[in-house]
């Protein structure tokens, strides 16, 4: 804040000469123990989207984290109009600010596109089909609650519901104790980055595709793939989707005004994210 009110890029946040915390001493880090985050296999996250248990708007959620990586700000503001299917990329441009439910520039303002996963592209047409060819990518539901805004209370847990209710138990996915914490909606963009490791992408690639600042944060990825051994029945990296998933969704009880996707009562970050992906 300090830093900010000294140096900030925006010049009316300038209000002084000097940063009376610039030496002052941080938490001693020996003391913090960061805790084990954990990701799906594709196995797992196939259960979870063939679930009927699982309702098809959080099956396409769920799709769409993964196989978009997962940076939920950009995904809640993707319309139409940023997926070139032409061109097999995602251009993303803006995100929908969690605090506000108004839409700005990404972080950083940077401007990319991502290459669309194969995979990926039946449920983009579906969802184009669906919307006009034009607006919000996913459509609004008020009858379940759903407004205009990022949702940011509950997702997490309701991602861990919905595993259970697939049938999806494996303890990892749930442990929450000194050294190890549960699934959360924004470990979806750990698994996306899991898998391409796992698929054998290169560091770099997978370094750009996600956004890490840092190369030292895409390595932990790296090193959870390598830590599969061979023979492993986890299923493959970035699986077609069920088809229940891409066929056409009744619209009987929706609400056919197109909004950003989700609901301001269920979703939840999981996290702040301090990585801004560079250009592409």
């Amino acid at each position: 804040m300090f830093g900010d009110a000294k140096s900030s890029r925006r010049r009316e946040l300038r209000v002084r000469a000097d940063n009376p915390a610039a030496d002052v001493r941080g938490p001693d880090p020996s003391l913090h123990v960061k805790r084990r985050k954990s990701y799906l296999y594709p196995t797992e996250f196939l259960q979870l989207l063939s679930s009927e248990n699982v309702p098809v708007r959080w099956a396409r959620i769920y799709a769409l984290a993964v196989y978009s990586y997962g940076r939920a700000g950009e995904q809640a503001a993707l319309t139409c109009e940023d997926v070139d299917l032409q061109a097999r990329k995602i251009e993303l441009v803006k995100q929908l600010d969690a605090k506000t439910g108004e839409l700005r520039e990404t972080k950083e303002s940077a401007k990319y596109a991502i290459p669309i996963e194969p995979n990926l592209l039946p449920l983009l047409e579906q969802l184009i089909r669906e919307a006009g060819g034009k607006g919000p990518l996913l459509q609004a539901d008020r009858a379940a609650g759903q407004v205009h805004g990022l949702p940011r209370n509950d997702a997490s847990a309701k991602l861990r519901r919905h595993l259970q209710m697939a049938g999806v138990t494996r303890s990892v996915l749930f442990a929450d104790d000194e050294l190890r914490k549960p699934l959360t909606f924004h470990d979806l963009r750990g698994t996306a980055a899991t898998w391409m490791a796992l698929r054998g992408d290169p560091p770099l690639t997978i370094q750009q595709r996600i956004g890490h600042r840092q190369f030292a944060t895409t390595q932990l990825y790296i090193r959870e793939a390598e830590a599969v051994g061979q023979g492993a029945e986890i299923g493959t990296p970035f699986p077609p989707l069920p088809a229940r998933i891409l066929e056409p969704v009744r619209r009987g009880g929706r609400d056919k005004k197109r909004n950003p996707l989700f609901s301001q009562r269920v979703f939840e970050r999981g996290g702040r994210d301090l990585n801004p992906r560079p250009p592409a």
